[in-house]
C-alpha cells in the first residue's frame, strides 16, 4: 500500500509508521491469520465477454 495525503499531520503519521517495531508475539499473531481468503476474487478483471476468467487469473 502507498499512503497518500496532503495533510501535513497525516504525512508525518505515515512516515512514523515506518518506525513501528513488531515483537515476536505480534509476528506470531500475524502468521496465525487465515491466509485463505481473497478480498478481491478476480471477477473485476474478468467481466462478461472477457477472454479471462477469475479462475485463470489465480492459476
Amino acid at each position: 500500500m502507498i499512503p497518500k495525503s496532503v495533510n501535513p499531520e497525516r504525512m508525518a503519521q505515515n512516515l512514523a509508521a515506518a518506525e513501528v517495531k513488531l515483537d515476536a508475539d505480534d509476528m506470531a499473531a500475524i502468521a496465525a491469520l487465515d491466509g485463505g481468503y481473497r478480498f478481491i476474487d478476480g471477477t473485476f478483471w474478468a467481466p462478461e465477454g472477457s477472454p479471462y476468467t477469475a479462475e485463470s487469473l489465480w492459476a
